[in-house]
């Protein structure tokens, strides 16, 4: 029997190091199973009027479709309806992509919108997950660092009760996590591929919810800076040195302007769009 169980205590903290991005992807593939308990619950938990506020669209969209009305993908998108204070129910905030992931959903088969809401809401939890994975990857060189912080990411109670909620949230981190991931590829290869990313992830992170696209632009900058030697100390008090490293690596630093810039714009065109709207 001890001969039997000794490979398992030979498992040492070098084998699981060697194999650290497989039990991390365990993880992740495992923290799925906790946010499946009770997908048909009714969104009356923590947050519910947010939660009833988003889901409120998707029915909107479901009673136009068993009352015959026939309405565009684009016209859905663009002039989605929230029906809380009155017609035109135009009370727009975001850009419906959750909205809409979800109304697609029902449509092919999940014959819940509750259910639908959160299956959503936990698949781009999923790709958060590895994304951050694929972040951390390329920041922390100890590997012990990079699994408890994806443990964590995906276990704490905090993570698990938001991702299967009926909201915004994990599809907005999911872009701003991918709009980084990019922005790092990116500075190792001036590769279209990697810049187009960027954009379009950039151009939904902010689309989908702006506020949660500012904790990754701060991480961006700070990746930047770090990327270019910045001294705050020194460059500070000598613009000339700080001036010469950004001209040493003006194509990131351009690069990341525009990683940003052209959201930006496309965020501006949605509210001024939306604020048309209300008017």
């Amino acid at each position: 029997m001890a001969d039997m169980l000794r490979p398992i205590f030979l498992c040492t903290k070098d084998t699981l190091s060697k194999y650290y991005l497989l039990v991390a992807y365990v993880l992740i593939a495992v923290s799925i199973l906790p946010r499946l308990a009770n997908l048909d619950a009714p969104i009356l938990d923590l947050n519910s009027f947010r939660q009833t506020q988003t889901a409120i669209t998707v029915s909107s969209w479901l009673d136009d479709d068993e009352a015959g009305v026939e309405v565009s993908p684009f016209d859905q998108l663009l002039y989605y309806k929230t029906p809380l204070f009155g017609e035109p129910f135009f009370t727009q905030f975001e850009f419906p992509l959750y909205q809409y992931l979800t109304y697609l959903s029902v449509k092919m088969g999940v014959n819940n919108v509750d259910r639908a809401g959160r299956l959503v809401s936990i698949f781009f939890y999923f790709l958060s997950a590895a994304v951050l994975l694929w972040i951390l990857q390329r920041l922390c060189s100890n590997r012990w660092v990079v699994i408890f912080s994806v443990f964590f990411y995906c276990f704490s109670l905090f993570s698990i009760f938001w991702s299967r909620t009926f909201s915004i949230e994990y599809c907005a981190v999911f872009f701003g996590l991918l709009h980084f991931y990019a922005f790092m590829r990116l500075k190792d290869s001036y590769k279209a591929l990697w810049m187009t990313l960027g954009i379009l992830a950039g151009t939904l992170s902010f689309l989908v919810k702006i506020t949660s696209a500012f904790p990754f632009l701060l991480a961006m900058l700070f990746f930047l800076l770090r990327e270019i030697n910045f001294d705050f100390r020194r460059d500070l008090l000598q613009p000339r040195q700080l001036l010469d490293k950004l001209s040493i690596n003006f194509t990131l630093v351009a690069l990341a302007g525009l990683l940003v810039f052209v959201p930006l714009v496309f965020e501006l065109l949605w509210l001024s769009h939306t604020d048309g709207l209300k008017e």
